[in-house]
């Protein structure tokens, strides 16, 4: 009793450090493995992924969909398929009965003899009386193990092919960032945030300053694509191409690339290819913008007391102004505008109306209007405006109703009528009256004036009646000559007179006198009528007992002509007498 009181307790049973450190080197080994496998491909799939973007991008503008999709693929490995190899090789593979397992894999019969003398290990106490058994079994393993290379049991070891695509991809990398490094940086960024509006690099470099153009409608055309000074590449020729139609070419020239593009009536897209460079333009043909109206405003002279402009269709191109006048010219063109120029000063524009400034004339001149619309178009041709320069002219006056060499009575009232008119308005009408000087009979001619009507500023034609009478007037009775006289408002000039008409005033006893001897006139002036008619009558009476035969004669003919004419001239005769 006493003897199996003493008795000790055997230590644990535990795997021999033959069998165990080799498991544990194997179950190291597959971790370092696997993880750098899960690594490798990880960095490959990321290295693919950028090394993508950036071969994309040489060829055109990378889409922002394939490039959140190639940085989500590219990813996968790092975020998802690294972590779980690491879950499912090193954590699910850390205790030896697991290691015993993954050898068995490749090694069947041994791997079931390990697997079996680790479970028996983990299973047995030390009071099992199969422990002799399992120290057996475990010796018999570890005698087995001594000759084996567990490397061998590594399942479907991959880290070198995957360290050398990585390096492949690395050595590319490393070419490229060290051949083009902002290349590589600008890739690199639009890679890893293809959320950032970030401008791909490339090395045929534009200067990309619209996306739109507008083009004249039906015009010839030419599309300019410059290349920046600091362009790294800079291809001796670029491409472009309208729409679906034929692509043309145009060589650099100044870093500058010009396409000339035949007539277009549609919009359509200006594709263009520089190098590596890609730029698409918007073309959009539109009619030219045109003045639809274009007047101008004149305001004369300040003498000439005209509160209003004159305002003046100029659409022809020629206008004629009185000197000194200050023109201001307005305009109406068909699209709203951007920009309008006088002889190349910028003139004030509201919407598609120009108002110039003013110009005052004092000679003749050439004027040039120029506007752009808010297209960019302008016109095909400068609206070119001559001005011509007229000087004020002289006013003009006549008598309208008034007889020559009339006599009258001092208290008679003499009517007369005058016609003025002026090109900028008549100011007054009168008459001006002067006697015949007669050392005898009238040693002091009367002279006199008198306003007949007054006009205005805006009055060019003025029609008046006037009336004379001596004794109202003053005058006494003598021969007067009578001049209708006429004024404008330029200051400084004369009168204009109209051609004098003379007027004789009598008294009552030479006013009798002389119509006496006006109807003995009269009275000799009708008898030679009235013995003239008998003659021709007498003539007719002969003419008409002639037979026809004599008629047809040429003598007889001239006769009768003769015999008409004389008729004529004498009932002229008679109506003149008529008439007085």
């Amino acid at each position: 009793m006493s003897g199996s009181n003493n008795t000790s307790p055997s230590p644990s049973l535990t795997l021999p450090s033959d069998l165990q450190e080799p498991l544990v080197r194997y179950r190291n080994r597959v971790w370092f493995i696997k993880a750098a496998e899960g690594l490798l491909s990880a960095v490959f799939g990321l290295l693919l992924s950028y090394l993508l973007v950036v071969g994309i991008d040489r060829l055109f503008d990378t889409p922002l969909i394939v490039r959140v999709a190639l940085l989500v693929a590219g990813s996968v490995g790092m975020v998802f398929l690294f972590p779980h190899k690491l879950y499912y090789w090193v954590w699910c593979h850390r205790r030896l009965d697991q290691v015993a397992r993954l050898v068995r894999q490749r090694l069947p019969r041994f791997g079931d003899h390990l697997l079996g003398v680790v479970e028996l290990v983990r299973g047995t106490n030390q009071n099992s009386p199969s422990r002799p058994l399992v120290e057996a079994a475990m010796n018999q393993v570890a005698r087995d193990m001594a000759g084996r290379d567990l490397s061998r049991a590594i399942p479907r070891p991959r880290h070198v092919l995957w360290a050398w695509m990585v390096g492949v991809l690395l050595s590319f990398l490393c070419v490229f960032i060290w051949w083009a490094p902002d290349a590589s940086f600008n890739a690199f960024v639009r890679w890893l945030t293809p959320w950032r509006l970030v401008e791909r690099y490339t090395f045929a470099q534009l200067v990309n300053d619209r996306d739109s153009l507008v083009v004249p409608y039906g015009e010839p055309f030419e599309v300019v694509t410059r290349l920046r000074e600091s362009s790294p590449w800079k291809p001796s020729e670029a491409v472009a191409q309208y729409g679906h139609q034929s692509a043309i070419a145009a060589e650099l020239e100044a870093n500058i690339y010009s396409f000339e593009f035949p007539p277009q009536t549609e919009d359509a897209r200006v594709a263009i290819r520089v190098g590596d460079a890609r730029h698409s333009l918007a073309v959009k043909p539109r009619l030219r913008p045109a003045l639809n109206e274009l007047s101008a405003e004149i305001e004369l002279p300040s003498y000439l007391q005209r509160p209003e402009a004159l305002v003046e269709d100029a659409r022809g191109g020629r206008l004629t102004v009185l000197k000194g006048s200050v023109v201001k010219l307005r305009a109406k063109a068909t699209r709203e505008l951007s920009q309008a120029t006088l002889d190349g000063r910028v003139q004030s524009i509201d919407g598609a109306s120009i108002a110039s400034e003013t110009m005052l004339v004092m000679g003749p001149s050439e004027h040039r209007l120029n506007w752009r619309d808010t297209l960019g178009l302008t016109p095909r041709g400068s609206q070119v405006l001559e001005i011509g320069v007229r000087e004020d002219r002289a006013p003009n006056v006549t008598f309208t109703d008034f007889k020559n060499n009339q006599v009258v009575l001092p208290d008679e009232v003499v009517p007369m009528g005058i016609l003025a008119s002026d090109d900028f308005g008549v100011r007054q009408v009168g008459i001006e009256w002067e006697g015949t000087k007669d050392p005898v009979m009238n040693p002091e001619p009367a002279t006199g004036e008198k306003i007949v009507s007054g006009g205005r500023a805006t009055l060019e034609r003025l029609d008046v009646s006037g009336t004379f009478s001596a004794v109202r007037e003053g005058v006494r009775p003598q021969s007067l000559k009578i001049r209708a006289y006429v004024e404008d408002y330029l200051p400084g000039r004369e009168r204009v007179y109209s051609a004098p008409l003379r007027l004789h005033v009598l008294d009552p006893a030479d006013h009798f006198q002389w119509l006496t001897e006006q109807m003995g006139q009269w009275a000799d002036v009708a008898q030679e009528v009235y013995e003239k008619e008998l003659e021709l009558h007498e003539r007719n009476d002969a003419l008409r007992q002639l037979s026809p035969a004599s008629l047809n004669t040429a003598e007889v003919k001239r006769q009768i002509q003769d015999q008409a004419d004389a008729e004529e001239a004498n009932a002229a005769k008679l109506g003149t007498l008529v008439e007085v």
